[in-house]
């Protein structure tokens, strides 16, 4: 294996301002050998989360502890926010059922206090039957969350360890650090100690690197992203007006539950029958049966649903739009788009980042184009409704003490109208755009796919069209729109589940069949997440003329030998099967953008900060730093050794260092040898692709030893059944959100 933080190898030195200190562990390894699983309380923080790192049986499901740990800013913020969620249900439930059945409203015109209104002992004399059962059933509910959540606090408390006496990173630090940083801790930490409770952990852990890391953290979501993008899915219904593919948050839990749950089994692999033609017909039948008992699970929870949603978006927005009414016009991604812009291996804290960054841009692209119709019926609006507002006023200023409780309509009074043509006017007029703008389309789609990765081909040379803009608003939809589609969603889910899925299933079980791919170490993955057809890839340093360099494979065809390389050229080869070439298209692009997130020091920030800009030319503190990309490295008339992939990140005086140096260096490693040297002596780069495509050229020595592993599991196809499908929708619920 190379010398490479990326494909596994030595961590590099980091460049990122924290400089923390390397595990040191050598002295507690004694323990693992000598302390059972029933003694381990008698050890101390360190050694019992050593002893736990070691006794690892699925390290896919650490890794993504250590990530969900990551990602939720340690232990108090990630327990005060279940804390917080359950919380959140229990107040919309109660207030609803207090303002339902505790409150006479008949009375509320001539009383002046809560008391007066208020129903005594409403719980024993107005609360019966059907809705008490519900209740009891709520509180059978809770106590689970909450007996859940003492569960989950114990699991925190040893990832908590893991990062504070293995990692040596505090939970202050987790909101700022770079999840490169906790990678190579983690490397560092498995040079000292790969010991592990069995064979199959043992030859996963001598795999961790930043690329098996984060296709183990992404075992599942990789699958999900190339099966939204490969168009295998029917979610359309055979009725007038919703023939359209429109997914929503309520539909994809759904998809994602019913998918997920059967093709992978408890451990988190691929369920061996999926990887055979043989159970084709047989997995297709089980997974329609699954489609149909989720719709019918949705039909009886839809109800409630639909209430406490719209109960729990009334309370989360109703003052935000009434203090800001031209939020109504605030955008956002719909569930699909995300999907489609997300690459294979793109952790969701930097898709959550470039998302972010997007949506300036986004504003910026649409509000470039005029809206004359628009603009004269919302200034026609604005003029009624600040017409009335005058009016109102006027009069108010005549007899202010009895005026402003006269009622207009029935039980409707000055000030409610007030209200009404006040939002009214605010929103009308906050939505006519600027009479004059800047009009580049193109220039602003190219910055704002920059940050989405999205440029399909057939927005070329069409970028100021309105069929273009209204493709991106499909993508970039109103906030309010999506709102009322997810409380819809909430009624029609079933109907999508029963009727429209089912027809997808043999489609389905053909993609799992043919998108894996068996990695030694690593069990059966993505295929396209594992960057296969990279290894055609190869770059011509003999060039010494300054004519260029020539870039064989993949990428020199896409681009046809151009200076730079951008979206537009990587989707312009021209295949038989377009499926396929938008799936090789989206495979380079995720290495490229894999290859920036990790490869440039100046993007190692954290979660919630933006790299330093050295780019003067370019306005703006939004714009994500790209000073070393894949452009430049193949960009012609540069010297191939400055721009090598990895030698930017190593010290000035590290960069004559010979490829034979750092080969000897990788393979000490490997035979063992921690090394005793000085820091500036590890020259290992962040990126090697030459080690990274070795690998896949050599055979699969120990595939039966990991196969015999996951045969295991791959009996349970129908997990439970009803039951097991209940279960799994408590497990996932999260209502409070």
């Amino acid at each position: 294996m190379s010398n490479s933080f990326l494909y596994g190898g030595e961590p590099p030195l980091s460049k990122s301002k924290f400089n923390l200190k390397r595990p040191n562990i050598l002295k507690n390894i004694s323990i693992l050998k000598t302390t059972p699983e029933n003694k381990i309380n008698t050890l101390n923080n360190k050694e019992r989360a050593l002893w736990k790192w070691a006794n690892v049986e699925n390290l896919d499901v650490f890794l993504q502890d250590v990530y969900d740990y990551y990602l939720g800013n340690g232990f108090t913020c990630i327990v005060l926010e279940k804390a917080l969620n359950i919380i959140t249900l229990i107040f919309v439930v109660y207030i609803s059922t207090y303002l339902g059945y505790c409150i006479d409203y008949s009375h509320i015109s001539t009383s002046k206090r809560l008391e007066d209104i208020k129903i005594d002992q409403c719980y024993n004399n107005n609360i019966t039957g059907f809705i008490k059962v519900l209740l009891w059933l709520f509180y059978i509910f809770i106590f689970l969350k909450m007996a859940q959540l003492y569960f989950d606090v114990k699991n925190l408390t040893d990832i908590h360890n893991f990062y504070n006496y293995l990692l040596n990173v505090s939970d202050n630090e987790l909101q700022t650090i770079p999840w490169q940083n906790i990678i190579e801790q983690i490397m560092f930490l498995k040079d000292q100690n790969a010991l592990t409770s069995n064979v199959v952990a043992m030859k996963a852990k001598n795999r961790i690197d930043a690329h098996d890391v984060a296709n183990r953290i992404m075992r599942k979501d990789n699958y999900l992203i190339a099966l939204y993008n490969s168009e295998v899915l029917y979610l359309s219904l055979p009725i007038p007006l919703f023939r359209t593919n429109i997914l929503t948050k309520t539909l994809e839990w759904n998809i994602n539950l019913c998918i997920t749950g059967f093709v992978f089994n408890e451990s988190g692999f691929v369920k061996q029958m999926f990887l055979k033609e043989s159970q084709r017909q047989y997995l297709s039948e089980e997974l329609r049966k699954r489609f149909m008992l989720a719709g019918v699970l949705n039909i009886i929870l839809s109800p409630f649903l639909v209430t406490y949603f719209i109960l729990l978006y009334f309370f989360r927005y109703f003052n935000e739009y009434k203090t800001s009414p031209g939020s109504l016009s605030a955008r956002q991604y719909t569930p699909m788009a995300e999907w489609k812009f997300r690459e294979y291996n793109e952790l969701y804290h930097i898709f959550k980042k470039r998302l972010g960054l997007s949506m300036n841009v986004a504003n910026k692209y649409i509000d470039q184009f005029p809206k004359e119709k628009t603009n004269l019926i919302l200034k026609f609006v604005a003029f009624l409704s600040g017409s009335f507002i005058a009016i109102l006023a006027t009069l108010t200023l005549v007899d202010s003490e009895n005026f402003i409780n006269f009622e207009i309509t029935n039980d409707k009074s000055v000030v409610f109208f007030f209200t009404i043509f006040g939002a009214i006017w605010t929103v009308s007029r906050n939505a006519v755009s600027q009479e004059y703008n800047t009009f580049n389309p193109e220039e602003t789609v190219r910055e704002l796919a920059s940050y989405t990765h999205y440029l399909p081909k057939e927005w070329k040379n069409a970028y100021h069209t309105e069929e273009v803009k209204n493709d991106f608003c499909k993508l970039y939809n109103l906030r309010i729109v999506i709102l009322l589609r997810e409380l819809t969603s909430l009624v029609l889910t079933p109907f999508v589940l029963w009727f429209a899925l089912p027809r997808s299933a043999e489609n389905i079980v053909d993609f799992f069949r043919e998108a894996s791919t068996y990695v030694d170490g690593l069990g059966y993955v993505c295929k396209y997440a594992m960057f296969e057809n990279v290894k055609d890839v190869q770059i011509d340093t003999s060039n010494k003329q300054g004519t260029g360099i020539q870039v064989p494979g993949p990428i020199y065809e896409h681009t046809n030998g151009k200076d730079n390389i951008d979206l537009e050229d990587v989707g312009n080869e021209e295949e038989d099967d377009e499926t396929v070439n938008n799936a090789k298209n989206k495979m380079m692009q995720s290495y490229m953008y894999f290859i920036e997130d990790y490869e440039n020091s100046e993007n190692m920030v954290g979660k919630y900060q933006l790299p330093s800009r050295n780019d003067a030319a370019i306005d703006g503190p939004l714009m994500m730093n790209n000073n070393y990309s894949w452009k430049k490295q193949f960009q012609p008339g540069q010297n191939p050794e400055l721009f090598r992939i990895g030698n930017h990140t190593l010290n000035d005086n590290n960069r004559g260092t010979s490829t034979s140096r750092r080969k000897g260096k990788s393979s000490g490693r490997r035979n063992g040898q921690l090394g005793t040297g000085s820091n500036n002596e590890l020259v290992g780069s962040f990126i090697n692709t030459e080690g990274f495509l070795r690998q896949h050229d050599s055979p699969d020595n120990g595939s039966h030893i990991l196969g015999s592993a996951l045969r295991q599991n791959a009996n349970d196809t129908n997990n439970g059944g009803v039951l097991g499908l209940v279960k799994e929708y408590y497990k996932r619920s999260d209502v409070g959100r």
